[in-house]
């Protein structure tokens, strides 16, 4: 088990013994698992913040293009599509409606 939960931690001081079930409660009380797992921008994987996320959908709406925005966070068109379109981060509601 992850002392440090920092899952590319490879430090043996940073580990404890335990059994498999301890495990999954342990991953499961710290919501990296199923339904009660972070998803979003609280997942430890992501990549943008709630600022970012609402900055794409804004620069996007206002006309500017896709592979513009991309290119200024790193990542590809399809992606800011998908943020765009609702399919990543759904969870991050615009907060004028």
């Amino acid at each position: 088990m992850h002392l440090c939960d920092n899952p590319s931690c490879v430090r043996p001081s940073h580990l404890k013994e335990g059994t498999h079930k301890e495990n999954i409660r342990d991953a499961a009380t710290k919501q990296r698992l199923g339904r009660g797992a972070a998803r979003g921008t609280k997942h430890w994987k992501a990549m943008f913040t709630e600022a970012d996320i609402l900055t794409i959908r804004k620069r996007c709406a206002a006309g500017e293009k896709r592979s513009t925005v991309a290119a200024s966070f790193g990542v590809s068109a399809g992606h800011i599509g998908l943020i765009v379109r609702r399919k990543l981060y759904a969870s991050v509601k615009d907060p004028h409606g």
